[in-house]
């Protein structure tokens, strides 16, 4: 007789084991509750303002009565501006003073108008 209690004890171990939906599988056991680093997001440069976007090339063309001036420009990243070529609107023709073709520039842009111009 003590050994059917035992073997009934077994079944009964195995029955407390069993998923709750009756199907003979071992319960779930609970996940892991090991703390995790947050997850944080990496840092981002604050974007630029418009009278920030800065562009270096060399002059091609100076139009001084239409208030332009033609640069073949380095890619401008902010702008997603591949490197090319453009005639650009001055914001005062006084920025073309001093300026020949074939210096290489530094300029400032806002809304597609150079706004700052100066040999680099």
């Amino acid at each position: 007789m003590p050994l059917l209690i035992l073997l009934s004890g077994l079944g009964f171990a195995t029955f407390a084991n069993a998923d709750p939906g009756g199907h003979g599988q071992p319960a779930p056991r609970p996940a892991s509750r090991s703390p995790r680093a947050p997850a944080v997001a990496p840092p981002t440069a604050a974007p630029k303002k418009l009278s920030e976007m800065e562009g270096i090339g060399v002059v091609r063309a100076i139009d001084p009565a239409a208030g332009r001036i033609t640069i073949s420009y380095e890619p401008i990243e902010h702008l997603n501006w591949p490197s090319g070529t453009m005639p650009f609107r001055v914001g005062k023709t006084a920025l073309l003073e001093g300026m020949t073709v074939g210096t290489k520039v530094r300029f400032r842009l806002e809304s597609q108008e150079i706004t700052d111009l100066k040999p680099f």
